[in-house]
């Protein structure tokens, strides 16, 4: 891992920029590796929060919570048994109504980037939450059992 530093004080571009400070960050920018960049910033990301992923099995008495995002969620048709749906964008806006003694579990499609971040989110509001790897596709996928999705109006 290593730290992008870009040096502004005027002797490390006025030999071949002058006074144009802009194109001598233009010019640094242009140069890095973007891609290079995003996945060295994943694999930290994945570092970081694997510890928190919980397996199938594994859920046991906790709350489930629903973070697919709102559009994936309203066409969906399914949710894992007992599971609530909770609005992944408004974090901080329901956080402070699920039980802070209880363990919490969130899925999201796939058990990436929302599942993730959410569990994150929540464990930084001091909640005891993980996310379920793999999501509520590989539950699917597993076989597992799915309930129907509850009525309009009925998510937090």
């Amino acid at each position: 891992m290593g730290i992008l530093a870009l040096d502004m004080y005027e002797h490390a571009y006025h030999l071949d920029f002058g006074a144009a400070a802009g194109a001598y960050v233009d010019a640094f920018m242009a140069n890095i590796d973007w891609a290079a960049v995003y996945g060295r910033y994943q694999q930290a990301v994945h570092a970081a929060c694997e510890p928190f992923g919980v397996a199938q099995d594994d859920i046991g008495d906790a709350l489930l919570l629903d973070v697919r995002r709102a559009g994936v969620f309203d066409q969906a048709s399914t949710v894992l048994p007992g599971a609530r749906w909770c609005d992944p964008s408004a974090v901080a806006d329901w956080s402070g109504n699920v039980p802070a003694d209880r363990a919490l579990v969130v899925y999201c499609v796939y058990g990436y980037e929302v599942g993730r971040v959410t569990a994150m989110r929540l464990r930084a509001a001091g909640l005891d939450a993980r996310y379920l790897r793999g999501g509520i596709d590989a539950w699917q996928a597993a076989g597992r059992p799915l309930a129907d999705k509850p009525a309009a109006g009925s998510a937090t």
